[in-house]
């Protein structure tokens, strides 16, 4: 579920879990200390899980959305044309003709299968790290075009067991079954139209039974005919052993493990564990083709990955830091002028104490129109701690009452209440601290400051109040990304 707050959708920390047909903490969440009502949910989560979706910027969106559900366009692409062409065809002839493909829609039965794929990867290609390709924006794919065409996903090397539920894509492309038979896609055993077809596991066991043996025989399975016919939820299941299930409720996996194999039994109970151990010696890696792109465009598609792992598991010691900074360095020789590029080497350049140039990069992008705006909000955030480790203030706070209008981030409301305080501020930083616990409730140094500056506006009731609260709360604390 998603919550508006202050014009900013966000994620509840509550889900409906269907399959168990009950309430839970949501992915994430499942801890002591989590970000509660602050994980902002982006254009590109709402592009998976609602249909037509425009962004407002720079908060987020506004509702409605033009469409809720997944509808037409988003398999078939832009639907204006085919309505004009088909309308036209209506009124010449009196009936819609059907004699001749109709080029002015999408029909992915007639594409080859990378670029038919390519329409259920929109969503279903799940990796570690997703860059957008220069030039793009998320939401820029259009049916009918490889999904290299708008992004490229990237997957940590490593990062398990090979059985590990990695996505269905990368399982797919596994099988033998899949390299061997260019008709086998993801429309052989769903159907795009009714996702919900056949209603229950049986029915889609005896589906996916009917399309193997429409390459394989009954009597090629080596299996003891006892252990086939106990297969469940049908008896004689291929995908019962060939396509084991997992239990497990982390979204955007296979259920269904989607590699077509013979897996040893020790190997399926190990297949549900979405954890692995990572090593700082893990690359990363893409199943999609990349040769379309020149070297530096990608080194600067690689180094954003590293750049934004980093941040993700900031437990590695900076190696994946330093491999994005070696390669947006070579990529930056050639390309000039990219506000992604230039803002994460300002903030790869803060992280590691270079401040003139972080302070040199974040201008760069400040300077640049029509940034998108979380790419600006990197900058604003570089520029800002710039200013105030130099006691700028009266620079510092216009800049950070702009970051307040892009992102909902509680830091970003502490630093400003902070500057103001030493500004002289008092009703400004009361304001911007109230502000924080709206966002971020129980941080005991919030309520410290606040003190103070009430007690200094001439409300002593309000300012024992927030003592107290500072005495009953731990300090508290949060990172900005």
């Amino acid at each position: 579920y998603l919550v508006e707050l202050q014009g900013t959708l966000v994620e509840s920390p509550v889900t409906w879990y269907a399959q168990r047909q009950a309430w839970d903490m949501s992915p994430g969440y499942d801890y002591k200390v989590h970000r509660s009502f602050r994980r902002r949910a982006t254009h590109s989560c709402l592009l998976c899980h609602a249909g037509l979706v425009d962004p407002s910027p720079p908060r987020g969106f506004t509702f409605p959305h033009n469409e809720i559900s997944i509808g037409c366009e988003r398999c078939h692409g832009p639907g204006s044309r085919h309505v004009a062409h088909q309308a036209s065809k209506e009124q010449e002839t009196g009936d819609i003709g059907r004699e001749a493909p109709d080029l002015s829609i999408v029909n992915p039965m007639r594409l080859e299968r990378s670029l038919a794929e390519a329409i259920c990867q929109q969503c279903h290609l799940q990796a570690d790290v997703k860059v957008t390709v220069r030039g793009r924006r998320p939401g820029d794919f259009r049916p009918g075009l490889p999904l290299s065409d708008e992004r490229i996903e990237y997957r940590l090397t490593g990062s398990g067991s090979e059985m590990t539920v990695v996505g269905h894509v990368d399982q797919l492309r596994a099988s033998r079954c899949y390299q061997q038979d260019q008709s086998l896609s993801c429309v052989t055993c769903h159907d795009s139209h009714n996702p919900h077809r056949p209603e229950n596991a049986a029915a889609r066991d005896r589906l996916a039974r009917t399309k193997c043996l429409q390459c394989h025989q009954a009597g090629d399975c080596g299996e003891a005919k006892t252990i086939r016919m106990a297969t469940r939820p049908v008896a004689d299941s291929c995908a019962g052993c060939h396509m084991p299930r997992v239990d497990t409720d982390i979204p955007h996996i296979a259920f269904r493990h989607h590699r077509i194999a013979v897996f040893p039994a020790e190997t399926i109970k190990d297949m549900g564990d979405n954890q692995p151990n990572l090593a700082a010696a893990d690359q990363l890696t893409t199943i999609q083709d990349l040769s379309r792109f020149s070297r530096a465009e990608q080194d600067r598609m690689l180094g954003l990955a590293y750049y934004r792992l980093h941040f993700q598991r900031p437990w590695q010691h900076g190696e994946f830091l330093a491999r994005a900074n070696r390669l947006l360095e070579a990529a930056g020789t050639t390309i000039r002028g990219d506000a992604a590029l230039d803002a994460a080497r300002a903030e790869i350049a803060w992280e590691t104490r270079q401040v003139p140039a972080a302070n040199r990069w974040a201008n760069r992008v400040l300077d640049m129109h029509n940034v998108e705006s979380s790419i600006r909000a990197m900058a604003l955030h570089v520029k800002t701690q710039v200013l105030m480790e130099r006691s700028d203030l009266k620079r510092a706070i216009p800049l950070l009452r702009e970051l307040t209008t892009i992102r909902r981030d509680p830091l970003d409301w502490a630093q400003l209440g902070h500057c103001q305080s030493l500004s002289g501020d008092t009703a400004g930083a009361i304001s911007s601290f109230e502000q924080v616990l709206v966002i971020a409730p129980g941080q005991g140094a919030i309520h410290k400051a606040l003190a103070p500056l009430y007690q200094r506006a001439g409300n002593p009731d309000k300012a024992r109040k927030h003592r107290a609260e500072a005495r009953r709360l731990p300090p508290g604390g949060f990172r900005s990304r």
